[in-house]
């Protein structure tokens, strides 16, 4: 703090304000290293989100509370067929079978209303070549600090080949299940028929 005896006092003035401009600019130099560091900090967790994102082998993609796409990884083009500017385009509603809108949609309420916090659900996606793609979603909500929802973080895994052999067990174990029909059917004939010879024998 500045007295009169220092204000009277040219020389010792000027060292004052050198002192206090040195103690300003060690805080402004602390501040800016302290700043850089964080900078990248984030940087390189912006980089490992991003080689997350890209590389990994299930679909990942960033989707606005109304259903538009915001960003989009390669695995999930890979999943639907569209390119990543073809799917920035649409709510992912646009792509998915008929069948799964609803219940899609429903899902989306829940997760906003805060009603669960996170969702899984199999459903259905129109591929761009025409046939139908399987899938099992992980949808995650983003609020901000006001619980405002923002996006959606969804994983995306391609299960076609899961429900296919599915299917294919289920039309054999059908299948089976009619055949094991027909041999007991046949066997109680069998006995009948059996029980009906013994009574035209002990008739005679």
């Amino acid at each position: 703090m500045e007295t009169e005896t220092d204000n009277k006092n040219p020389h010792l003035f000027c060292e004052n304000e050198i002192k206090n401009l040195k103690i300003e600019r060690d805080i402004l130099k602390e501040s800016y290293f302290q700043m850089k560091e964080l900078k990248e900090k984030l940087e390189e967790s912006e980089r490992r989100f991003k080689n997350i994102f890209d590389y990994t082998s299930v679909g990942v993609s960033v989707v606005a509370p109304d259903g538009r796409w915001l960003e989009v990884n390669d695995a999930l083009c890979k999943i639907t067929g569209y390119s990543r500017e073809e799917l920035l385009t649409k709510q992912f509603n646009k792509i998915t079978y008929s069948e799964d809108v609803e219940k899609s949609i429903e899902t989306s309420k829940k997760v906003l209303s805060g009603e669960i916090d996170h969702a899984f659900l199999e459903k259905r996606y129109n591929h761009k070549n025409g046939h139908i793609v399987w899938v099992n979603l992980s949808i995650a909500l983003v609020r901000d600090a006001n619980k405002t929802p923002l996006y959606f973080v969804v994983h995306t895994e391609d299960i076609t080949k899961r429900r296919e052999a599915e299917k294919e067990l289920q039309e054999k174990m059908d299948e089976l299940q009619k055949m094991n029909s027909f041999m007991v059917g046949r066997e109680e004939k069998m006995i009948e028929l059996k029980k009906e010879l013994e009574e035209l024998k002990k008739g005679k």
